[in-house]
């Protein structure tokens, strides 16, 4: 959803403050939208959020990320639970990636 640590790192751009979120419009709202994508235990909010944003691929892992100033488990079920949103196309052990429908 961010994808800023990309452009700082393909247009040698040095973050000002707080790495290169300052290179994304609406850098609060895509953090709180990605944010709310994983860790809502609804697929149909998480679904909304990502075609919001024109997300083609979740990448997810099994294990905790740091939301909102603490570390959490990210809700993957809603994920795998609703095929006609989610196709699992890759699965290795803890990661897997879906694609938006």
């Amino acid at each position: 959803m961010f994808a800023c640590e990309t452009l700082t790192a393909t247009s040698f751009q040095i973050g000002a403050i707080g790495g290169a979120w300052e290179l994304a419009d609406r850098a609060n709202e895509r953090y709180m939208d990605n944010e709310k994508s994983f860790l809502s235990n609804s697929s149909v909010e998480a679904y909304n959020l990502m075609k919001k944003w024109n997300i083609t691929y979740v990448f997810a892992n099994t294990r905790s990320g740091f939301y909102a100033y603490g570390w959490k488990d990210a809700n993957l079920n809603k994920f795998a639970e609703s095929p006609e949103m989610f196709e699992k196309i890759y699965e290795n052990q803890s990661t897997y990636i879906f694609k938006l429908k």
